[in-house]
Protein backbone atom coordinates (compact mmCIF):
# COMPACT_ATOMS: atom_id res chain seq x y z
CA UNK A 1 0.00 0.00 0.00
CA UNK A 2 1.32 3.31 -0.98
CA UNK A 3 2.73 5.31 2.23
CA UNK A 4 2.82 2.40 4.47
CA UNK A 5 6.16 0.73 4.89
CA UNK A 6 6.01 -3.12 5.27
CA UNK A 7 5.89 -4.34 9.32
CA UNK A 8 9.69 -5.29 8.76
CA UNK A 9 10.84 -1.64 7.78
CA UNK A 10 10.25 0.02 11.12
CA UNK A 11 10.10 -3.26 13.14
CA UNK A 12 12.03 -3.14 16.14
CA UNK A 13 15.08 -5.07 15.68
CA UNK A 14 14.54 -7.87 18.94
CA UNK A 15 10.90 -8.62 16.83
CA UNK A 16 12.13 -8.81 13.37
CA UNK A 17 12.90 -12.17 11.91
CA UNK A 18 16.57 -11.73 10.61
CA UNK A 19 18.29 -14.74 8.65
CA UNK A 20 21.68 -13.32 9.30
CA UNK A 21 21.44 -14.30 13.35
CA UNK A 22 23.33 -17.22 14.11
CA UNK A 23 20.29 -18.46 15.65
CA UNK A 24 17.52 -17.49 13.19
CA UNK A 25 15.47 -21.13 12.29
CA UNK A 26 14.68 -20.74 8.53
CA UNK A 27 10.88 -20.91 8.64
CA UNK A 28 10.11 -23.26 6.03
CA UNK A 29 9.64 -26.60 8.05
CA UNK A 30 6.35 -27.53 7.72
CA UNK A 31 6.84 -30.27 10.41
CA UNK A 32 5.14 -30.30 14.03
CA UNK A 33 7.66 -28.35 16.91
CA UNK A 34 6.56 -30.20 20.01
CA UNK A 35 9.41 -27.82 21.69
CA UNK A 36 8.14 -24.39 21.39
CA UNK A 37 8.42 -22.71 24.26
CA UNK A 38 5.79 -20.43 25.38
CA UNK A 39 5.81 -16.71 25.09
CA UNK A 40 8.40 -15.24 28.03
CA UNK A 41 7.51 -12.59 30.39
CA UNK A 42 9.32 -9.78 28.77
CA UNK A 43 7.97 -10.74 25.20
CA UNK A 44 4.15 -11.64 26.34
CA UNK A 45 1.44 -12.83 24.17
CA UNK A 46 -0.52 -10.51 21.47
CA UNK A 47 -2.91 -10.50 18.28
CA UNK A 48 -1.96 -9.25 15.39
CA UNK A 49 -2.78 -6.26 14.99
CA UNK A 50 -1.16 -4.93 18.55
CA UNK A 51 2.02 -5.72 16.71
CA UNK A 52 4.08 -2.68 18.09
CA UNK A 53 5.86 -0.39 14.82
CA UNK A 54 3.64 -1.96 12.14
CA UNK A 55 2.39 1.27 10.82
CA UNK A 56 -0.93 -0.14 9.09
CA UNK A 57 -1.47 -2.54 12.82
CA UNK A 58 -1.56 1.01 14.32
CA UNK A 59 -3.63 2.39 12.20
CA UNK A 60 -6.19 0.04 12.37
CA UNK A 61 -6.21 0.58 16.05
CA UNK A 62 -6.46 4.01 15.88
CA UNK A 63 -9.71 3.27 13.43
CA UNK A 64 -10.77 1.00 16.33
CA UNK A 65 -10.33 3.20 19.20
CA UNK A 66 -12.01 6.06 16.97
CA UNK A 67 -15.28 3.38 15.83
CA UNK A 68 -15.21 3.13 20.19
CA UNK A 69 -15.03 6.66 21.54
CA UNK A 70 -17.81 7.46 18.64
CA UNK A 71 -19.93 5.04 20.19
CA UNK A 72 -19.12 6.10 23.47
CA UNK A 73 -20.52 9.53 22.78
CA UNK A 74 -23.15 8.64 21.41
CA UNK A 75 -24.58 6.65 24.05
CA UNK A 76 -27.94 7.29 24.79
CA UNK A 77 -29.94 7.71 28.17
CA UNK A 78 -32.52 5.26 28.86
CA UNK A 79 -35.31 7.23 28.79
CA UNK A 80 -34.35 9.30 25.55
CA UNK A 81 -36.21 9.27 22.23
CA UNK A 82 -34.80 6.69 19.68
CA UNK A 83 -35.75 8.85 16.87
CA UNK A 84 -34.69 11.99 18.41
CA UNK A 85 -31.56 10.63 20.06
CA UNK A 86 -30.56 9.21 16.30
CA UNK A 87 -31.33 12.58 14.55
CA UNK A 88 -29.33 14.51 16.83
CA UNK A 89 -26.14 12.18 17.15
CA UNK A 90 -26.59 11.41 13.27
CA UNK A 91 -25.86 14.43 11.87
CA UNK A 92 -22.83 15.08 14.18
CA UNK A 93 -21.47 11.67 12.42
CA UNK A 94 -22.68 12.26 9.19
CA UNK A 95 -24.34 9.16 9.25
CA UNK A 96 -28.31 7.75 8.51
CA UNK A 97 -30.49 6.38 11.33
CA UNK A 98 -29.09 2.57 10.74
CA UNK A 99 -25.38 3.22 11.18
CA UNK A 100 -25.92 5.83 13.95
CA UNK A 101 -28.57 2.58 16.00
CA UNK A 102 -25.12 0.58 15.62
CA UNK A 103 -23.04 3.23 17.85
CA UNK A 104 -25.93 3.66 19.95
CA UNK A 105 -25.77 -0.12 20.66
CA UNK A 106 -22.23 -0.42 20.70
CA UNK A 107 -22.43 2.29 23.50
CA UNK A 108 -24.99 0.40 25.66
CA UNK A 109 -22.82 -2.55 25.41
CA UNK A 110 -19.91 -0.86 26.24
CA UNK A 111 -22.15 0.78 29.29
CA UNK A 112 -22.71 -2.46 30.66
CA UNK A 113 -19.53 -3.76 30.70
CA UNK A 114 -17.26 -0.99 31.33
CA UNK A 115 -14.33 -3.36 32.06
CA UNK A 116 -14.47 -4.55 28.72
CA UNK A 117 -14.51 -1.11 27.48
CA UNK A 118 -11.75 -0.72 29.10
CA UNK A 119 -9.38 -3.48 27.54
CA UNK A 120 -10.83 -2.22 23.89
CA UNK A 121 -9.85 1.68 25.08
CA UNK A 122 -6.53 1.19 26.14
CA UNK A 123 -5.30 -1.90 22.94
CA UNK A 124 -7.60 -0.65 20.36
CA UNK A 125 -7.68 -4.13 19.46
CA UNK A 126 -11.40 -4.98 18.60
CA UNK A 127 -13.03 -3.79 15.23
CA UNK A 128 -16.57 -2.01 15.17
CA UNK A 129 -18.12 -4.65 13.36
CA UNK A 130 -17.24 -7.27 16.05
CA UNK A 131 -18.66 -4.77 18.65
CA UNK A 132 -21.78 -4.74 16.83
CA UNK A 133 -21.58 -8.34 17.11
CA UNK A 134 -21.49 -8.48 20.30
CA UNK A 135 -23.93 -5.83 21.34
CA UNK A 136 -26.54 -7.70 18.91
CA UNK A 137 -25.95 -11.02 20.93
CA UNK A 138 -26.01 -9.35 24.42
CA UNK A 139 -28.91 -6.49 23.64
CA UNK A 140 -31.76 -8.79 25.67
CA UNK A 141 -29.22 -10.37 28.23
CA UNK A 142 -30.70 -9.65 31.90
CA UNK A 143 -28.19 -7.36 33.87
CA UNK A 144 -27.06 -10.36 36.35
CA UNK A 145 -25.77 -12.27 33.51
CA UNK A 146 -23.51 -9.43 32.60
CA UNK A 147 -20.22 -9.98 34.36
CA UNK A 148 -19.92 -13.75 33.24
CA UNK A 149 -20.74 -12.44 29.45
CA UNK A 150 -18.11 -9.69 30.05
CA UNK A 151 -15.18 -12.26 31.71
CA UNK A 152 -15.66 -14.63 29.07
CA UNK A 153 -15.37 -11.57 26.33
CA UNK A 154 -12.19 -10.41 27.68
CA UNK A 155 -10.78 -14.37 28.08
CA UNK A 156 -11.90 -14.37 24.36
CA UNK A 157 -9.72 -11.44 23.61
CA UNK A 158 -6.39 -12.56 25.62
CA UNK A 159 -4.60 -14.05 23.12
CA UNK A 160 -2.06 -17.16 24.17
CA UNK A 161 0.69 -16.72 21.42
CA UNK A 162 2.41 -14.02 19.51
CA UNK A 163 0.92 -12.56 16.84
CA UNK A 164 -2.47 -14.63 17.47
CA UNK A 165 -5.01 -13.83 14.83
CA UNK A 166 -8.08 -12.15 16.14
CA UNK A 167 -11.29 -13.56 16.94
CA UNK A 168 -13.32 -13.49 14.42
CA UNK A 169 -16.87 -12.08 14.37
CA UNK A 170 -18.04 -15.59 13.71
CA UNK A 171 -16.38 -17.62 16.29
CA UNK A 172 -16.66 -14.12 18.69
CA UNK A 173 -21.01 -14.54 18.07
CA UNK A 174 -21.17 -18.70 18.63
CA UNK A 175 -18.97 -18.97 22.12
CA UNK A 176 -21.50 -16.00 23.21
CA UNK A 177 -24.37 -17.92 21.99
CA UNK A 178 -23.18 -20.92 23.46
CA UNK A 179 -23.09 -19.23 26.88
CA UNK A 180 -26.09 -17.01 26.95
CA UNK A 181 -28.08 -20.43 26.10
CA UNK A 182 -26.82 -21.56 29.51
CA UNK A 183 -27.45 -19.26 31.19
CA UNK A 184 -30.22 -17.37 29.94
CA UNK A 185 -31.60 -19.67 27.26
CA UNK A 186 -34.50 -17.42 26.64
CA UNK A 187 -33.01 -14.59 24.80
CA UNK A 188 -30.45 -16.84 23.24
CA UNK A 189 -29.61 -14.93 19.55
CA UNK A 190 -30.64 -16.91 16.69
CA UNK A 191 -28.07 -17.26 13.63
CA UNK A 192 -28.06 -15.26 10.90
CA UNK A 193 -29.77 -17.75 8.98
CA UNK A 194 -32.14 -18.83 11.88
CA UNK A 195 -35.47 -18.05 12.48
CA UNK A 196 -36.21 -16.62 15.84
CA UNK A 197 -39.32 -18.94 16.38
CA UNK A 198 -37.96 -22.42 17.94
CA UNK A 199 -36.57 -25.36 15.73
CA UNK A 200 -38.21 -25.21 12.24
CA UNK A 201 -40.33 -22.06 12.83
CA UNK A 202 -40.02 -19.66 10.17
CA UNK A 203 -38.27 -21.94 7.94
CA UNK A 204 -39.56 -22.11 3.88
CA UNK A 205 -39.36 -23.98 0.55
CA UNK A 206 -40.07 -22.24 -2.67
CA UNK A 207 -40.40 -23.37 -6.45
CA UNK A 208 -40.55 -21.43 -8.85
CA UNK A 209 -40.81 -23.18 -12.51
CA UNK A 210 -42.57 -20.04 -14.56
CA UNK A 211 -38.74 -18.66 -15.92
CA UNK A 212 -36.24 -15.94 -14.50
CA UNK A 213 -36.83 -13.22 -16.77
CA UNK A 214 -34.28 -13.60 -19.66
CA UNK A 215 -33.89 -17.39 -18.54
CA UNK A 216 -36.86 -18.59 -19.28
CA UNK A 217 -35.52 -22.00 -19.62
CA UNK A 218 -34.71 -22.09 -16.15
CA UNK A 219 -36.48 -22.47 -12.46
CA UNK A 220 -35.23 -21.46 -9.10
CA UNK A 221 -35.40 -23.58 -5.86
CA UNK A 222 -34.62 -21.42 -2.65
CA UNK A 223 -34.53 -22.83 0.70
CA UNK A 224 -34.68 -21.54 4.13
CA UNK A 225 -34.08 -24.14 6.92
CA UNK A 226 -32.33 -23.90 10.12
CA UNK A 227 -28.29 -24.15 10.27
CA UNK A 228 -28.41 -27.84 11.51
CA UNK A 229 -30.78 -29.30 9.10
CA UNK A 230 -28.94 -27.23 6.42
CA UNK A 231 -26.26 -29.14 7.19
CA UNK A 232 -27.75 -32.63 7.03
CA UNK A 233 -29.17 -31.40 3.70
CA UNK A 234 -25.74 -30.67 2.33
CA UNK A 235 -23.99 -33.53 3.74
CA UNK A 236 -26.62 -35.64 1.93
CA UNK A 237 -25.93 -33.52 -1.25
CA UNK A 238 -22.36 -34.41 -0.99
CA UNK A 239 -22.77 -38.40 -0.21
CA UNK A 240 -24.36 -38.43 -3.58
CA UNK A 241 -22.59 -36.31 -5.57
CA UNK A 242 -19.53 -38.21 -4.34
CA UNK A 243 -20.85 -41.81 -4.78
CA UNK A 244 -21.86 -40.67 -8.48
CA UNK A 245 -17.74 -39.86 -9.07
CA UNK A 246 -16.60 -42.97 -7.88
CA UNK A 247 -18.87 -44.48 -9.89
CA UNK A 248 -16.86 -42.87 -13.09
CA UNK A 249 -19.58 -40.33 -13.66
CA UNK A 250 -19.22 -36.61 -13.91
CA UNK A 251 -22.26 -35.04 -11.51
CA UNK A 252 -22.99 -31.53 -10.82
CA UNK A 253 -24.03 -30.11 -7.37
CA UNK A 254 -28.18 -30.04 -9.47
CA UNK A 255 -27.42 -33.38 -10.61
CA UNK A 256 -26.72 -34.58 -7.05
CA UNK A 257 -30.15 -32.97 -6.38
CA UNK A 258 -32.32 -34.62 -8.72
CA UNK A 259 -30.45 -38.07 -8.29
CA UNK A 260 -31.40 -37.51 -4.46
CA UNK A 261 -34.72 -36.33 -5.77
CA UNK A 262 -35.28 -39.74 -8.08
CA UNK A 263 -33.79 -41.54 -5.35
CA UNK A 264 -31.51 -43.34 -8.11
CA UNK A 265 -28.35 -43.41 -5.72
CA UNK A 266 -28.55 -44.43 -1.78
CA UNK A 267 -25.14 -43.43 -0.43
CA UNK A 268 -23.86 -43.73 3.02
CA UNK A 269 -24.25 -40.29 5.00
CA UNK A 270 -22.12 -39.76 8.16
CA UNK A 271 -22.27 -36.84 10.32
CA UNK A 272 -20.18 -35.93 13.36
CA UNK A 273 -21.66 -34.67 16.65
CA UNK A 274 -19.59 -33.97 19.27
CA UNK A 275 -20.47 -34.25 22.72
CA UNK A 276 -18.53 -34.78 26.11
CA UNK A 277 -19.01 -37.80 27.99
CA UNK A 278 -20.40 -36.03 31.26
CA UNK A 279 -23.09 -34.67 28.60
CA UNK A 280 -24.00 -30.96 27.90
CA UNK A 281 -24.66 -29.14 24.57
CA UNK A 282 -23.55 -31.47 21.51
CA UNK A 283 -21.36 -29.60 18.14
CA UNK A 284 -22.66 -30.31 14.85
CA UNK A 285 -20.65 -30.00 11.98
CA UNK A 286 -21.13 -26.77 10.40
CA UNK A 287 -23.56 -25.77 13.00
CA UNK A 288 -21.69 -25.45 15.88
CA UNK A 289 -22.91 -25.70 19.34
CA UNK A 290 -26.44 -26.72 19.44
CA UNK A 291 -29.30 -25.81 21.70
CA UNK A 292 -30.65 -28.27 24.43
CA UNK A 293 -33.42 -29.63 22.01
CA UNK A 294 -31.37 -30.00 19.09
CA UNK A 295 -28.76 -31.42 20.81
CA UNK A 296 -31.19 -34.63 22.23
CA UNK A 297 -33.00 -34.58 18.81
CA UNK A 298 -29.34 -35.86 17.24
CA UNK A 299 -28.08 -37.50 19.82
CA UNK A 300 -30.99 -39.18 19.43
CA UNK A 301 -30.37 -40.10 15.76
CA UNK A 302 -27.04 -41.34 16.34
CA UNK A 303 -26.39 -44.96 15.16
CA UNK A 304 -22.77 -45.10 16.09
CA UNK A 305 -20.55 -43.73 19.31
CA UNK A 306 -16.75 -43.79 19.40
CA UNK A 307 -14.41 -42.39 22.10
CA UNK A 308 -11.88 -39.76 19.93
CA UNK A 309 -8.34 -39.88 20.11
CA UNK A 310 -4.75 -39.51 18.50
CA UNK A 311 -3.78 -42.29 16.10
CA UNK A 312 -1.70 -43.08 13.66
CA UNK A 313 -2.07 -45.47 10.55
CA UNK A 314 -0.29 -46.42 7.77
CA UNK A 315 -1.16 -45.17 4.08
CA UNK A 316 -1.62 -41.00 3.14
CA UNK A 317 -5.29 -40.84 3.10
CA UNK A 318 -6.81 -40.49 6.68
CA UNK A 319 -9.28 -42.62 8.60
CA UNK A 320 -13.07 -41.92 9.05
CA UNK A 321 -11.92 -41.22 12.68
CA UNK A 322 -8.97 -39.26 11.78
CA UNK A 323 -11.27 -36.93 10.09
CA UNK A 324 -13.52 -36.76 12.55
CA UNK A 325 -10.99 -35.83 15.11
CA UNK A 326 -8.88 -33.37 13.60
CA UNK A 327 -12.36 -31.41 12.52
CA UNK A 328 -13.17 -31.27 16.01
CA UNK A 329 -10.03 -30.35 17.42
CA UNK A 330 -9.76 -27.54 14.80
CA UNK A 331 -13.24 -26.57 14.17
CA UNK A 332 -11.98 -24.03 11.37
CA UNK A 333 -9.42 -23.83 8.73
CA UNK A 334 -6.61 -23.63 10.77
CA UNK A 335 -4.48 -20.25 8.80
CA UNK A 336 -4.89 -17.64 11.11
CA UNK A 337 -8.28 -15.70 10.98
CA UNK A 338 -9.72 -18.29 8.70
CA UNK A 339 -13.33 -19.16 9.80
CA UNK A 340 -14.20 -21.86 7.16
CA UNK A 341 -15.50 -24.82 8.74
CA UNK A 342 -13.75 -27.57 8.98
CA UNK A 343 -15.97 -29.81 7.34
CA UNK A 344 -15.24 -28.08 4.40
CA UNK A 345 -11.89 -27.93 4.54
CA UNK A 346 -9.24 -30.68 3.35
CA UNK A 347 -7.18 -32.74 5.61
CA UNK A 348 -3.45 -31.78 4.96
CA UNK A 349 -0.33 -33.26 6.33
CA UNK A 350 1.51 -31.01 8.18
CA UNK A 351 5.06 -32.51 7.48
CA UNK A 352 4.54 -33.58 3.92
CA UNK A 353 3.67 -36.78 3.43
CA UNK A 354 6.39 -38.47 1.18
CA UNK A 355 4.56 -41.27 -1.55
CA UNK A 356 8.18 -42.55 -2.44
CA UNK A 357 9.46 -43.24 1.10
CA UNK A 358 6.74 -42.75 3.47
CA UNK A 359 9.29 -43.32 6.41
CA UNK A 360 11.08 -40.45 5.57
CA UNK A 361 7.83 -38.18 5.06
CA UNK A 362 5.56 -36.88 7.25
CA UNK A 363 3.20 -39.62 8.82
CA UNK A 364 -0.06 -39.46 8.62
CA UNK A 365 -1.11 -39.16 12.67
CA UNK A 366 -3.65 -36.73 13.70
CA UNK A 367 -1.13 -34.85 15.64
CA UNK A 368 0.32 -34.39 11.63
CA UNK A 369 -2.48 -33.36 10.36
CA UNK A 370 -4.90 -30.28 10.25
CA UNK A 371 -7.77 -28.43 8.12
CA UNK A 372 -7.05 -25.75 5.71
CA UNK A 373 -9.62 -24.39 3.28
CA UNK A 374 -8.67 -24.96 -0.63
CA UNK A 375 -6.98 -21.20 -0.68
CA UNK A 376 -5.08 -21.59 2.06
CA UNK A 377 -4.37 -25.50 1.16
CA UNK A 378 -2.85 -24.00 -1.95
CA UNK A 379 -0.99 -21.16 -0.52
CA UNK A 380 0.85 -23.87 1.68
CA UNK A 381 0.98 -26.07 -1.23
CA UNK A 382 2.82 -23.16 -3.82
CA UNK A 383 5.38 -22.54 -1.24
CA UNK A 384 3.78 -19.02 0.60
CA UNK A 385 3.13 -19.80 3.97
CA UNK A 386 5.07 -21.98 6.39
CA UNK A 387 3.45 -23.47 9.15
CA UNK A 388 4.76 -25.13 12.50
CA UNK A 389 2.86 -27.19 14.75
CA UNK A 390 3.45 -26.79 18.40
CA UNK A 391 2.70 -29.33 21.38
CA UNK A 392 -0.68 -27.39 22.34
CA UNK A 393 -1.75 -27.16 19.12
CA UNK A 394 -1.07 -23.84 18.17
CA UNK A 395 0.41 -23.23 14.96
CA UNK A 396 2.19 -20.69 13.74
CA UNK A 397 2.41 -19.08 9.94
CA UNK A 398 5.36 -17.56 8.65
CA UNK A 399 5.40 -16.26 4.76
CA UNK A 400 7.93 -17.01 2.51
CA UNK A 401 10.25 -13.67 2.95
CA UNK A 402 9.96 -14.24 6.55
CA UNK A 403 8.26 -10.45 6.95
CA UNK A 404 5.17 -12.08 8.27
CA UNK A 405 4.53 -14.61 11.20
CA UNK A 406 1.05 -15.10 12.42
CA UNK A 407 -0.80 -17.50 14.96
CA UNK A 408 -3.82 -19.90 15.20
CA UNK A 409 -5.08 -21.98 17.62
CA UNK A 410 -7.86 -24.74 17.67
CA UNK A 411 -11.25 -23.68 18.36
CA UNK A 412 -12.94 -27.19 17.97
CA UNK A 413 -15.20 -28.91 20.54
CA UNK A 414 -12.07 -31.44 20.80
CA UNK A 415 -9.34 -28.40 21.07
CA UNK A 416 -7.14 -29.47 24.26
CA UNK A 417 -8.63 -32.72 24.61
CA UNK A 418 -5.53 -34.58 26.36
CA UNK A 419 -4.05 -31.37 27.63
CA UNK A 420 -3.93 -29.59 30.60
CA UNK A 421 -2.34 -26.69 32.55
CA UNK A 422 -1.47 -27.11 36.68
CA UNK A 423 -4.51 -24.94 37.12
CA UNK A 424 -6.61 -27.34 35.29
CA UNK A 425 -4.94 -29.91 36.44
CA UNK A 426 -5.60 -28.81 40.26
CA UNK A 427 -8.78 -28.13 39.07
CA UNK A 428 -9.61 -31.55 37.83
CA UNK A 429 -7.99 -33.02 40.55
CA UNK A 430 -10.43 -31.22 43.21
CA UNK A 431 -13.87 -32.12 40.91
CA UNK A 432 -12.73 -35.63 40.39
CA UNK A 433 -12.43 -35.88 44.51
CA UNK A 434 -15.43 -34.49 44.95
CA UNK A 435 -16.81 -36.86 42.52
CA UNK A 436 -15.58 -39.28 44.18
CA UNK A 437 -16.81 -38.49 47.67
CA UNK A 438 -20.29 -37.39 46.33
CA UNK A 439 -20.35 -40.92 44.30
CA UNK A 440 -19.13 -42.71 47.93
CA UNK A 441 -21.50 -40.22 49.78
CA UNK A 442 -24.48 -41.56 47.98
CA UNK A 443 -23.34 -44.85 47.88
CA UNK A 444 -23.57 -45.38 51.16
CA UNK A 445 -26.49 -43.83 51.24
CA UNK A 446 -28.15 -46.16 48.68
CA UNK A 447 -26.37 -49.06 50.51
CA UNK A 448 -28.08 -47.87 54.06
CA UNK A 449 -31.62 -47.32 52.02
CA UNK A 450 -31.22 -50.56 50.89
CA UNK A 451 -30.66 -51.98 54.11
CA UNK A 452 -33.78 -50.55 55.49
CA UNK A 453 -35.61 -51.96 52.54
CA UNK A 454 -34.53 -55.26 52.77
CA UNK A 455 -35.35 -55.10 56.26
CA UNK A 456 -38.55 -53.95 55.67
CA UNK A 457 -39.87 -56.50 53.72
CA UNK A 458 -38.59 -58.94 55.94
CA UNK A 459 -40.74 -57.59 59.01
CA UNK A 460 -43.87 -57.44 55.91
CA UNK A 461 -43.29 -61.02 54.97
CA UNK A 462 -43.09 -62.14 58.89
CA UNK A 463 -45.71 -60.18 59.60
CA UNK A 464 -48.13 -61.44 56.45
CA UNK A 465 -47.03 -64.71 57.90
CA UNK A 466 -48.28 -64.12 61.41
CA UNK A 467 -51.27 -62.31 60.26
CA UNK A 468 -52.09 -66.03 57.78
CA UNK A 469 -51.65 -67.80 61.39
CA UNK A 470 -54.29 -65.26 63.02
CA UNK A 471 -56.77 -65.81 60.69
CA UNK A 472 -55.98 -69.03 60.48
CA UNK A 473 -56.71 -69.58 64.21
CA UNK A 474 -59.58 -67.65 64.04
CA UNK A 475 -61.23 -68.92 61.28
CA UNK A 476 -60.94 -72.77 63.81
CA UNK A 477 -61.68 -70.95 67.17
CA UNK A 478 -65.44 -71.83 66.79
CA UNK A 479 -64.55 -75.36 66.38
CA UNK A 480 -62.30 -75.29 69.30
CA UNK A 481 -64.73 -74.15 71.10
CA UNK A 482 -67.52 -76.77 70.38
CA UNK A 483 -65.32 -79.25 71.28
CA UNK A 484 -64.05 -77.80 74.70
CA UNK A 485 -67.95 -77.76 75.29
CA UNK A 486 -68.56 -81.24 74.56
CA UNK A 487 -65.40 -82.30 76.08
CA UNK A 488 -66.53 -80.41 79.38
CA UNK A 489 -70.30 -82.49 79.01
CA UNK A 490 -68.47 -85.97 79.11
CA UNK A 491 -66.54 -84.25 81.87
CA UNK A 492 -69.54 -84.00 84.05
CA UNK A 493 -71.09 -87.15 82.73
CA UNK A 494 -68.05 -88.71 83.84
CA UNK A 495 -68.19 -87.51 87.63
CA UNK A 496 -71.46 -88.11 87.62
CA UNK A 497 -71.70 -91.87 86.13
CA UNK A 498 -68.47 -92.69 87.97
CA UNK A 499 -65.10 -92.52 86.01
CA UNK A 500 -64.94 -95.55 83.64
CA UNK A 501 -61.27 -98.05 85.11
CA UNK A 502 -59.22 -99.65 82.08
CA UNK A 503 -60.04 -103.30 82.88
CA UNK A 504 -64.18 -102.48 81.77
CA UNK A 505 -64.25 -104.00 78.60
CA UNK A 506 -67.54 -101.80 77.66
CA UNK A 507 -65.73 -98.40 78.03
CA UNK A 508 -64.81 -96.20 75.39
CA UNK A 509 -62.50 -93.91 76.57
CA UNK A 510 -61.42 -90.22 76.26
CA UNK A 511 -57.43 -89.82 76.86
CA UNK A 512 -57.52 -87.19 79.32
CA UNK A 513 -53.67 -85.77 80.18
CA UNK A 514 -52.22 -82.26 80.77
CA UNK A 515 -55.05 -80.48 79.02
CA UNK A 516 -58.42 -81.08 77.17
CA UNK A 517 -58.51 -82.90 74.01
CA UNK A 518 -61.33 -84.22 71.27
CA UNK A 519 -64.67 -85.74 72.97
CA UNK A 520 -65.09 -89.40 71.82
CA UNK A 521 -68.59 -90.57 73.16
CA UNK A 522 -69.19 -92.59 76.05
CA UNK A 523 -67.69 -92.93 79.56
CA UNK A 524 -64.25 -91.41 80.24
CA UNK A 525 -61.43 -93.60 81.12
CA UNK A 526 -58.91 -92.64 82.36
CA UNK A 527 -55.04 -93.49 81.28
CA UNK A 528 -52.99 -93.71 83.42
CA UNK A 529 -55.69 -93.54 86.49
CA UNK A 530 -56.09 -90.07 88.24
CA UNK A 531 -56.35 -90.01 92.24
CA UNK A 532 -59.32 -88.13 93.69
CA UNK A 533 -57.34 -85.16 94.09
CA UNK A 534 -55.78 -85.76 90.05
CA UNK A 535 -59.14 -85.19 89.19
CA UNK A 536 -59.79 -82.44 90.67
CA UNK A 537 -57.23 -80.32 89.74
CA UNK A 538 -57.89 -82.03 85.84
CA UNK A 539 -61.21 -80.34 85.75
CA UNK A 540 -60.03 -76.82 86.90
CA UNK A 541 -57.48 -76.97 84.40
CA UNK A 542 -59.52 -78.07 82.02
CA UNK A 543 -62.58 -75.65 82.84
CA UNK A 544 -60.68 -72.67 80.88
CA UNK A 545 -61.93 -72.56 77.52
CA UNK A 546 -59.39 -72.20 74.46
CA UNK A 547 -58.09 -68.49 74.51
CA UNK A 548 -59.34 -66.24 71.08
CA UNK A 549 -56.19 -65.99 68.94
CA UNK A 550 -54.60 -61.98 69.24
CA UNK A 551 -54.07 -60.56 66.46
CA UNK A 552 -50.01 -59.98 65.10
CA UNK A 553 -48.52 -56.42 66.51
CA UNK A 554 -47.87 -53.53 63.54
CA UNK A 555 -44.85 -53.18 61.67
CA UNK A 556 -43.24 -49.83 63.29
CA UNK A 557 -44.14 -46.92 60.70
CA UNK A 558 -46.56 -49.12 58.62
CA UNK A 559 -50.03 -48.39 59.91
CA UNK A 560 -52.79 -50.98 59.83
Amino acid sequence: MPGIPRPNDNQPDDERPNPNQPDHTPPNTNQPNDERPNPAPGNPARFRNERPGDPLAELARARNRGDLAIAVACTPEPDDDVEDHCALMGGRIGAGKGQTMKYCDVGIMLRRMPKFREDAESRGHVPMFTLIVIAKATESVDDSHIPALEAHLLAAFTPAKIDQALPGPFSVRNGLRRLINELEPEVTPPDDDESVHPRTDGEDLSIQTDGLGETADFGMLKALLTRDRMVELEAALTAVRDEIIRGGEECTWPDALIHMARGTVRPRMVINIYRDAAGGPAWLEGAGWLDRVATEEWCGRATHMRWSGDSRIGGYVPGEAQKARVRGRDGTCRFPGCETPAHKCDIDHIQPYDHDDPAAGGPTDTRNLHCLCRRHHNLKTAGLWDVTKHADDSETWTSRDGSETLASVPTGPMAGLGRQTFDQRATRTAETLRSFNRRKMRDTADFEEMERATKAARDQAAHDEAHENYRRDMADHPRKLREHAEYMEALRLAEDEGWAQPEDPDARALRIHRSWAPFTPGPVLLNPPLSPRGRRKHRSSAEQPPRAPQPPPPIPGIPF
